[in-house]
């Protein structure tokens, strides 16, 4: 986002202007804070350069209207809103960001490789145990992912095994995979993300 004078990042007790924090975790939060608005509208700007490829997602909340909006980590998002110096809520403490970054599980050597005109998605298990199935994820931007294939476990007795899923589909370009569990409780974990070209870039 842009700053300027009468809005800031609440950390703490302190308002600051610009912030570095480490690696990103599910549940961060950037609340901000502005002061001495005039009754008139705003527009805030959220860049979120180099975020994309975190694979972590976002949401903007609007406290004063009580909404929940989805954050490109990819592009420029502006919001417009309107302050009223009456009414402190309408600006103090109004909006934060909050995100969701997906968890690493015990999958290692996730690889994709392109085979004739598919791309071959292959995932090494270290401990398999209580899983219901694995989802291959694409994306073309790292961002927004969809299922392409389901693969049902088939050892889950703590051992280690391997996978592999063909996509045969591919972007022209750049393409991002990642492998989603879904264990018998219900419980969602996802793999990192891995990047593959497809065809040639002009």
């Amino acid at each position: 986002a842009g700053f300027g004078n009468g809005i800031g990042m609440v950390r703490g007790t302190s308002v600051l202007t610009t912030e570095q924090r480490q690696s990103m975790v599910s549940g961060d939060v950037i609340q901000y804070r502005m002061t001495n608005m005039k009754k008139q509208g705003y527009k805030l700007t959220f860049d979120p350069s180099g975020l994309a490829a975190s694979g972590a997602t976002a949401v903007l909340e609007d406290l004063y209207l009580n909404t929940v909006e989805n954050l490109s980590l990819s592009t420029l998002t502006t919001k417009s809103f309107n302050a009223d110096p009456a009414i402190q809520a309408s600006f103090l403490n109004r909006f934060r960001i909050v995100f969701t970054v997906p968890t690493p599980v015990s999958i290692t050597n996730v690889t994709a490789q392109t085979k004739n005109t598919a791309m071959e998605v292959n995932w090494k298990v270290q401990v398999e145990n209580g899983v219901k199935h694995y989802e291959v994820e694409h994306s073309t931007n790292g961002t927004t992912f969809t299922k392409v294939g389901t693969v049902a476990a088939t050892t889950n007795n703590g051992g280690a095994t391997t996978y592999s899923f063909t996509d045969v589909a591919p972007a022209p370009g750049m393409n991002y995979y990642r492998i989603k569990t879904i264990d018998l409780n219900g419980t969602v974990k996802y793999s990192y993300v891995v990047k593959v070209t497809y065809g040639i870039v002009k």
